[in-house]
């Protein structure tokens, strides 16, 4: 009886062996229908059969492991599928099991970037452990963050307070990407003492959970500023909190801030906030934009006009659209061709006399962008006036290029 026992074993140990060494055999492969039949049958293997394949892991540059690498990658992903739920949880033991007893850093994170398929809170307490670890935080933390449960955001609200280097990093942004409120109080403590690159990412987090308290933070730096560019580039997070504000729902604070910069940054070396101010105003507030933007077109920096009118060029209705064309009949020259150009981009087959009549106007410049703005519009009209235009031998080059 002995004797029976031990042959049935091996002869169950030689099949398992064989199925692994057969499902090696046939990876890589592109083929998805054969890859899902495949992982159907490593999963069947249950743990005995994984660990074969993961003992197979390897270190970079130590051996050839794309085989074990790629069939663990896959089977993490077919079994995140909907109505695995059992194989899931298989996997997701094993592949705990196995980070934790790897011994190489690099074989934990890959391990690490394959529990980020399958992570349930079953997962949380091994991933938190890694919160201080500076080589393989990040893994982790991407993985808390991609299980988004209260015990994910608990761990990473827990970790932060002592975190430092690489670790007081991934843990500042992700307070920003899970929507910790509750981590401004420490943000901002951190804030004071942080390197130059921890306060560019402990503000950023502060603007995207814009709560009140993270507003007074990122006003004072703004405003220490002097409303200019500076290393931690806090303006710029001022206005992303403005745009955070508006995405939430609350107009009025958002506009509070948008009104704010408007004021402060007027000059060339704070126009990039301006204008980005005026993105946020024209994203959450559209046509009731226009006046501000027509206004804004008498900037005398080059760059910044462009910026406005790339703003403009999103508002298409009918009213708008007459706004600029009477604006571009009051303007001159360069700002002119300007809003010609803006105009042609939007391609207004409605206003082929508009453009026809800026073929005649006396700045070259002009003339070329209405040209090009009637060869982008797709109507016999168009085409004969250039024709016509290209009769009376003006930007004949220009025309004929159209």
């Amino acid at each position: 009886m002995v004797g029976f026992s031990l042959n049935g074993s091996a002869q169950i140990n030689r099949t398992v062996n064989t199925k692994v060494a057969d499902a090696l055999s046939q990876v890589p492969t592109r083929d998805e229908n054969r890859l899902n039949a495949l992982m159907s049958e490593v999963v069947d293997l249950k743990e005995e059969g994984l660990a074969l394949i993961a003992a197979k892991v390897v270190p970079p540059g130590t051996g050839d492991d794309v085989a074990p690498r790629f069939i663990l990658a896959s089977l993490s992903k077919y079994v995140s599928g909907f109505g695995r739920d059992a194989e899931k949880q298989l996997v997701e033991k094993f592949l705990l099991k196995v980070m934790q007893e790897a011994s190489d850093k690099d074989v934990k994170a890959f391990y690490l970037s394959q529990i980020y398929f399958v992570a349930t809170d079953q997962s949380v307490a091994s991933l938190a452990a890694l919160l201080t670890d500076e080589k393989l935080v990040d893994a982790a933390v991407k993985d808390l963050l991609a299980l988004d449960t209260p015990a994910s955001k608990e761990a990473l609200l827990k970790a932060l307070p002592g975190s430092k280097g690489i670790a007081e990093l991934a843990l500042a942004k992700a307070a920003g990407e899970a929507g910790l409120q509750q981590a401004v109080p420490e943000l901002t403590k951190k804030l004071n003492g942080a390197d130059v690159k921890a306060q560019k990412v402990m503000l950023w987090s502060l603007a995207q959970l814009a709560t009140r308290e993270a507003g007074v933070v990122l006003t004072d730096r703004a405003t220490k500023a002097k409303f200019a560019y500076e290393p931690t580039n806090a303006v710029f997070d001022w206005v992303a909190y403005a745009e955070k504000l508006a995405s939430k729902g609350d107009l009025a604070g958002s506009d509070k801030v948008i009104g704010a910069l408007l004021i402060n940054c007027k000059e060339a070396n704070q126009l990039q906030y301006r204008a980005a101010a005026l993105a946020v105003k024209v994203k959450f507030w559209g046509s009731e934009t226009l006046p501000l933007l027509l206004k804004e077109v008498d900037n005398p920096d080059k760059a910044y006009r462009a910026g406005v009118l790339n703003l403009a060029a999103k508002m298409k209705d009918v009213a708008a659209v007459r706004q600029w064309e009477n604006l571009s009949k009051k303007v001159t020259g360069e700002r002119r061709a300007e809003v010609v150009s803006m105009l042609g981009r939007m391609a207004c087959s409605g206003k082929l006399d508009y453009f026809t009549a800026m073929m005649s106007d006396p700045s070259e410049r002009v003339r070329v962008e209405a040209i090009n703005a009637l060869a982008g519009i797709p109507d016999e009209q168009a085409v004969k006036s250039l024709e016509d235009h290209l009769l009376l031998g003006q930007d004949a080059v220009e025309t004929a290029n159209a």
